[in-house]
């Protein structure tokens, strides 16, 4: 199901013009990484989960606002999806990502 949802994110990105190459490629990546665990919604811990194993903060602050901007897409659509908090990777912030939300 993210899978899908994340085709449908891509493809609105890209008839607006954006190549979007980048946020398809992680999204792709944190989809496989939760449908291990058998998700079928975005869940805050296990976007926490899929940073915390990111080589660099740099990395894990790309894949936490990519995941988090498409939780907000995918929660528009249906409210089983959570939307993790923003400013986690905040430039005044430690830098952080909490265990639990």
């Amino acid at each position: 199901m993210l899978s899908t949802q994340i085709a449908r994110y891509v493809s609105l990105y890209r008839s607006l013009g954006r190549k979007f190459s980048e946020q398809e490629r992680l999204l792709r990546q944190y989809a496989a990484f939760a449908e291990r665990f058998g998700d079928r919604h975005t869940r805050v811990q296990r976007i926490y989960d899929w940073c915390h194993t990111a080589s660099s903060q740099n990395v894990a602050r790309h894949r936490y606002d990519a995941a988090r901007n498409f939780s907000l897409f995918a929660h528009a659509e249906d409210p089983d999806n959570e939307v993790p908090p923003v400013g986690v990777f905040s430039a005044g912030g430690s830098g952080h990502v909490p265990l639990r939300p």
